[in-house]
């Protein structure tokens, strides 16, 4: 019986059964010596596995047969079909001419368009046509539109604009809702979000406590889509996940967008890395190829990533099957894949974030229910004197630090990535007085 490969499951393995969050039964696991498959990923002993493992198992490899992903298709894809990389189910479903199934407007495949990105594109010279086929820029190639450079005049996502802020857990939390018409796929967003905060663990999603706030609202659209990045304003910031898009490395690539992620080919750096087949791109898509310069992406240091979950296929936009429109200069043609983050992806997801510098959950010192008395006598008034003490209050100098860590907070340059509260609690590091 042929072996099958199943795509991102965060579930348990025991000598049993695999149990997703739901409690339902998704597979048997078995144990093999062929090696050809795996179940990504999976938790045995309180660790996570993310590839085919011996480990514990007398040098057998854990596996999963193929009767198990007749019954849940969706988690992966057997052993003997060729893997579809996740933007080609994203473009499938939401269609390549500019347009979701809604009629929204969109770059890159499944990027919103907004009258920012339209006017960055502009600055450089690259004109979106509209998806009438008889406008003359519905027939533009696009290539002679890309040599006229401008810098952008876009906001750059290398500050704070684009991320989500922090809140009161110390961690970056990102509001969300799902709406009643993603209930059937309610199980993968769900699974989704907690890849993420897996591996970029300053990160949280929680749940809306009013719908005035901003916060991500996934609903049924027509296709695959978000927007980049925290937009401003309040209320839902859509994140469609319409019928076809319900697969774990879809909805976490949706969400990196959201995050403020753009693909992976639109870095600056990208063509020392890939070349792009301009004469294979369908009619009037080829600014979706468009690059940006440093001043829209920060890839924080972090080298070019053929694997990210955030890469488009080697043959997205092509004009006709059988062709390329972008490949590796090495030579490789599988780009991106279909199971969740990357290393890289995990590494450029936590600096753009601040996991491991950023300030601890305490960091926030409590609030006194009232405000601090003028001067601390001999004898205290108030059960709040040793604390305001502790901060600083009784002293004549105001200028202080009100918190132990504010030196290295400042070295590490949250003078500026968190202003207002290093203005109010670490003046002096920060060179306010």
């Amino acid at each position: 019986m042929p072996l099958c490969l199943i795509a991102f499951l965060l579930v348990a393995i025991q000598p049993g059964a695999l149990i997703d969050s739901n409690q339902e039964e998704i597979c048997d696991t078995r144990n093999t010596t062929k090696g050809e498959c795996c179940a990504f990923p999976f938790t045995y002993k309180g660790e996570t596995y993310y590839e085919c493992t011996t480990k514990d198992f007398n040098g057998k490899q854990w596996c999963s047969l193929n009767e198990d992903f007749e019954k849940h298709r969706r988690w992966g894809h057997c052993a003997n079909q060729t893997r579809k990389p996740v933007f080609d189910v994203i473009l499938d479903v939401t269609g390549q001419d500019g347009r979701s199934r809604d009629n929204i407007e969109l770059f890159q495949g499944d990027i919103v368009m907004t009258s920012q990105i339209r006017n960055n594109l502009r600055s450089r010279g690259i004109l979106v046509p509209n998806n009438d086929p008889r406008s003359p820029l519905s027939r533009c190639g696009g290539k002679k539109l890309l040599k006229r450079p401008k810098r952008a005049i876009m906001s750059t996502n290398r500050g704070s604009d684009l991320r989500w802020p922090i809140g009161r857990s110390g961690k970056r939390e990102v509001p969300y809702e799902i709406t009643a018409s993603n209930y059937n796929v309610r199980g993968v967003i769900l699974r989704a979000m907690d890849h993420w905060m897996d591996k970029v663990p300053c990160l949280k999603f929680v749940s809306i406590t009013s719908r005035r706030s901003r916060h991500l609202s996934f609903f049924r659209g027509g296709g695959c889509y978000s927007m980049v990045g925290r937009q401003p304003g309040s209320g839902p910031q859509k994140i469609s996940i319409g019928n076809g898009c319900g697969y774990l490395g879809v909805v976490v690539h949706e969400i990196g967008h959201a995050l403020g992620f753009w693909h992976e080919q639109s870095r600056p750096d990208r063509d020392n890395y890939v070349t792009i087949n301009w004469s294979n791109i369908r009619r009037g898509m080829a600014y979706n190829f468009h690059k940006y310069d440093t001043t829209r992406v920060d890839s924080r240091g972090v080298s070019y990533d053929y694997d990210s979950i955030m890469h488009y296929s080697s043959t997205a936009f092509a004009n006709r099957a059988g062709v390329r429109t972008i490949v590796g200069k090495n030579g490789r043609t599988n780009l991106g894949q279909r199971y969740g983050l990357s290393k890289k992806d995990i590494q450029q997801a936590n600096l753009l974030y601040g996991c491991g510098t950023r300030p601890p959950v305490t960091a926030v010192p409590p609030k006194p229910p009232t405000p601090p008395p003028p001067g601390c006598g001999k004898i205290d008034r108030y059960a709040w004197c040793p604390y305001w003490k502790s901060k600083g209050h009784c002293r004549t100098v105001p200028c202080k630090n009100k918190h132990k860590n504010c030196e290295p907070w400042a070295r590490s340059g949250y003078c500026q990535s968190y202003k207002a509260y290093m203005d109010q609690f670490c003046k002096q590091s920060c060179g306010k007085c």
